[in-house]
């Protein structure tokens, strides 16, 4: 069944939904489902700034969470992200691969240059942001009409679907 009139009641037999249709059903699956529009996929309880900002709240303040290319928070130096804020593209455990060898080439850049930390900017996150923004309020989920995980509030940002940046990716 699928059906986009609210629940408002269970019955032996099934469901009931606020268009007064009932539904009938031998299982009921009841998924709550997850905050990653306002919290994000991995880690953000806990993870601390320099400056001692919880990155949870850093990610509320700026109505929902964002990475650099999906990796890495201003802020935060060493501090890499695999599935971050729009970076699920289809497969979880390709998008996992793909960001996981990227986050190696930047670790095994720094090493060789004798570098113990690395830390993307402000400036440089927060362009990255916009384009990638920007995009996303062009796809489906970013419709009004669309109730999903994939955004916090109607017309707030997306922060969980891939999208496509126009713009060559850069270390900064």
């Amino acid at each position: 069944m699928l059906t986009n009139s609210p629940i408002t009641s269970a019955t032996p037999a099934g469901l009931n939904t606020a268009n007064g249709n009932h539904h009938q059903l031998d299982i009921i699956i009841f998924a709550t489902g997850a905050t990653v529009a306002t919290t994000g996929v991995g880690l953000s309880k806990n993870v601390f700034d320099k400056h001692g900002r919880e990155l949870e709240q850093r990610w509320k303040d700026i109505d929902g969470p964002e990475a650099y290319q999906t990796l890495a928070v201003p802020e935060l130096p060493n501090y890499f992200i695999i599935l971050g804020p729009n970076g699920m593209a289809g497969s979880w455990g390709c998008s996992s691969a793909i960001q996981g060898a990227a986050i190696a080439r930047i670790i095994g850049d720094v090493v060789e240059q004798g570098g113990t930390a690395v830390e993307v900017t402000e400036r440089a996150a927060t362009a990255f942001n916009k384009v990638r923004q920007a995009f996303l309020q062009t796809i489906a989920q970013a419709s009004d009409t669309c109730t999903s995980w994939y955004k916090a509030r109607k017309g707030g940002k997306l922060t969980t679907t891939s999208g496509y940046t126009p713009s060559k990716p850069t270390l900064c």
